[in-house]
């Protein structure tokens, strides 16, 4: 992967302002147990069907249940009738009909209540991996192999962005596709964020290993970072709970990755054996070397992270690409003059920032077994995935090419509320924010990104500007290249356990939450470690492992 120009992007924001922000069942259904992804049945008997905005001579009824929520499109839009049904009906003479909307526990007990009674609308979104495969043994789904022909290249693009195309894989059962999963972008992941001025004001350098992190969080401690003469400023701070996290801020896995230690991940280790990653000995390494921190005074466990930002104690934490939406998005509005930046750190010592791909998609698209026009369903995600990322060209969505520019931003107001990006969307939008700065245009730009081109330009003329172009400038460009500029990932041995390994592992998790964060914070020995990886193998610990080995097989 090429270099992401972090520091370069940093320094031309300076230039600018001084001219001038991843069992046989009981009937003939296979068992549903992952295997390789299906190839796409090679006879149809309409060849007019693999075509991807193929328009239907007769009208075709598509009915589902889905969620009430519109994210935040407004009272106005109409989830039964708005500009992107319209466009979808012009299009491909499919008409979506919602027998139902609900939201939170209503839509989970009506999933439950017509799962067990067999009353399916044509199309339903379920969000567990274990309901699908209930739902595969029962026999209620459509095979949804053949289905892959009528795939847009966009949706090709996407589902094919994932390593070993995990994705789709994950929903095949004895060969067969039986859900259109959605997509869980990658790159949200921790890097430090950290005070630029701060770092100038001590004459340092932006830090990448583990080492220098830690000696500027010490010189924010001891050297009056904010010159104000005062002994009011803090190293690192970290949230103890914070332990196996993914899309989420201030945890301590960024250092414990330094050590190979990747808590709440069933992975392989050095000799491909399956292994938890809380009980390793990097684990123990790393958390004692926390403990050490926090004993130090280096590191500060569980601040209140509004307070130590607003008040402007604070010169980093660890946060993903999109911290600026946080915490810090008030301390920025109250203080303009701090200068958040994200870095690539800390780097492991093959100078890789490595972490576990997280799973690859939340909830599921499903068809009911004998619905006559399974790919129905998919046209319906090539127009609107099409509009939305300007793939109109010289295609039937030409037409309707405004649509695209003007549809709300959050899926759940869509059609489908299914999100679909490619796995690095991120890095890829990245690429395309910088090549928009480089050419001083919004050429390159999805029409979903050309509103962040104007942010930027503001943000780079006055890096103390409104904070929404600071944010969307800092988060879209800056955050996102920080992610992926010495990314490694790697993929767990599993995702999603199912209700019998769950039995053992609810307890098991319970230990580790009560255990873990107790020795971070310093109300236990680090011999307690020994006691828990004990306590975790008696209670089931490796009878756990031995059934996901035997799960894999």
């Amino acid at each position: 992967m090429k270099r992401i120009t972090i520091a370069l992007l940093l320094a031309m924001a300076l230039l600018v302002t001084s001219v001038a922000c991843q069992q046989t069942p009981p009937t003939a259904t296979p068992e549903p147990t992952a295997g390789t992804t299906p190839t796409p049945t090679e006879e149809v008997v309409d060849p007019a069907l693999t075509e991807p905005f193929y328009k239907s001579p007769t009208e075709i009824t598509l009915t589902q249940g889905r969620d009430s929520n519109k994210g935040g499109a407004g009272e106005d839009w109409d989830l039964d009738d708005n500009m992107l049904t319209d466009a979808i009906y012009d299009i491909t003479n499919i008409r979506i009909v919602n027998d139902w909307e609900l939201t939170g526990e209503e839509y989970t007990q009506k999933v439950q209540l017509i799962i067990s009674t067999n009353d399916l609308p044509d199309v339903l979104f379920i969000d567990s991996i274990s309901l699908l495969k209930e739902m595969v043994e029962k026999d209620l789904l459509e095979d949804l192999t053949a289905t892959q022909q009528v795939f847009s290249d966009r949706l090709k693009d996407i589902y094919g962005s994932y390593a070993d195309n995990r994705n789709l894989q994950s929903v095949t059962f004895g060969g067969k596709l039986y859900a259109l999963p959605s997509t869980n972008i990658g790159g949200q992941h921790e890097t430090l964020w950290v005070r630029r001025d701060w770092v100038e004001n001590l004459g340092m350098e932006m830090p990448t290993t583990l080492d220098e992190v830690l000696d500027m969080a010490q010189a924010f401690v001891e050297q009056d970072p904010d010159g104000n003469n005062a002994d009011d400023t803090i190293g690192l701070p970290l949230l103890s709970t914070k332990i196996g996290v993914n899309n989420d801020l201030y945890s301590v896995d960024p250092i414990l990755a330094c050590f190979g230690a990747y808590p709440r991940t069933f992975m392989k280790d050095g000799e491909g054996n399956t292994v938890y990653g809380s009980i390793t000995d990097e684990m123990k390494a790393g958390i004692t070397k926390i403990a050490e921190l926090v004993q130090g005074g280096i590191i500060t466990v569980d601040p209140d992270m509004g307070d130590v930002l607003t008040l402007n104690q604070c010169g980093m934490f660890f946060g993903p690409w999109w911290s600026v939406w946080s915490h810090l998005w008030g301390a920025r509005t109250a203080n303009r003059y701090q200068d958040w930046v994200p870095v690539s750190a800390p780097l492991n010592d093959e100078g890789k920032l490595v972490t576990p791909y997280q799973k690859p998609n939340v909830n599921f698209l499903v068809v009911r077994k004998g619905y006559e026009h399974p790919a129905a369903a998919v046209r319906v995600l090539n127009v609107t995935y099409g509009l939305y990322n300007g793939d109109t060209g010289e295609t039937a969505l030409a037409p309707h090419a405004q649509v695209g520019l003007d549809m709300p931003q959050n899926f759940m107001a869509w059609p489908f509320p299914l999100q679909m990006e490619r796995e690095d969307y991120l890095y890829q939008m990245h690429l395309r924010l910088q090549a928009a700065l480089d050419a001083d245009s919004d050429e390159p730009l999805q029409p979903n990104e050309k509103r962040v081109f104007a942010n930027m330009k503001t943000y780079f003329e006055n890096p103390q500007c409104d904070t929404t172009d600071w944010a969307e400038t800092v988060a879209k460009l800056l955050g996102t290249g920080a992610a992926y500029e010495d990314f490694q990932g790697f993929a767990p041995v599993i995702y999603d356990l199912d209700p019998s390994m769950m039995e053992t592992y609810e307890p098991l998790l319970e230990l580790e939450q009560e255990m873990l964060p107790q020795i971070i914070r310093g109300e236990a020995t680090l011999d307690a470690f020994d006691q828990f990886v004990a306590q975790w193998k008696s209670m089931g610990g490796d009878s756990l492992i031995e059934a996901i080995n035997a799960s894999m097989e």
